[in-house]
């Protein structure tokens, strides 16, 4: 245990526990007469650190309930935020909000997320993409139905990147609007504001 501070003129004596051995109540507190080698009884207000010490900062909170495990998180707001867990049958995406869809992606999928648009975008290899608004989740609406692997924000555009068939080609969408994809656009638009891609092959 590491040692406790006090106000200068106040005596106090420390002692130390070392080779921490875990809590454990079925000793009697009588036998528990030195601090080598000892199980704790009870901790009030203590957390073990990374360094095994028992100190009083937990270092972490829990925001939800559940005891799923979590492979991608993204921040949407200034104390918000949403991932995706894996559950049973795949991975589900959830927010701090309450809101979720239920493993819409396999349990072992790589999930990668950006933030566009005041929107969270999920993606992740050959299945479709979803989005968050902050009241819910929906499937990316884009009539070319993209099914990328990796997704990232650039200068007002959504950019995607590996879907099937183009794994090197980095697609564009269309400026503020994350529903047009080159695939979706007017082969004989000029606009500059229209969706493009980039193949880094």
């Amino acid at each position: 245990m590491s040692t406790t501070l006090a106000p200068s003129g106040v005596p106090l004596t420390v002692y130390p526990y070392e080779d921490f051995q875990g809590i454990d109540a079925s000793r009697d507190k009588a036998a528990l007469d030195t601090g080598q080698k000892q199980h704790l009884t009870t901790i009030s207000n203590g957390f073990a650190d990374w360094r095994g010490s028992i100190v009083r900062d937990s270092g972490a909170e829990q925001r939800t309930t559940g005891d799923k495990v979590i492979s991608h998180v993204t921040f949407f707001g200034r104390d918000l935020a949403c991932w995706a867990q894996k559950d049973g049958g795949g991975t589900t995406l959830m927010s701090d909000r309450g809101h979720g869809v239920l493993e819409i992606y396999p349990r072992n999928g790589v999930v990668t997320s950006t933030v566009f648009n005041n929107r969270v975008f999920f993606a992740c290899r050959d299945y479709m993409m979803y989005e968050y608004d902050g009241f819910s989740f929906t499937a990316n609406k884009a009539a070319s139905q993209p099914v990328p692997s990796y997704t990232a924000s650039i200068q007002r555009r959504l950019a995607i990147a590996g879907e099937p068939g183009s794994r090197t080609v980095v697609n564009l969408s269309r400026v503020d609007d994350p529903t047009v994809f080159p695939a979706d656009e007017d082969v004989s638009s000029t606009a500059v504001t229209k969706a493009a891609d980039i193949d880094v092959a």
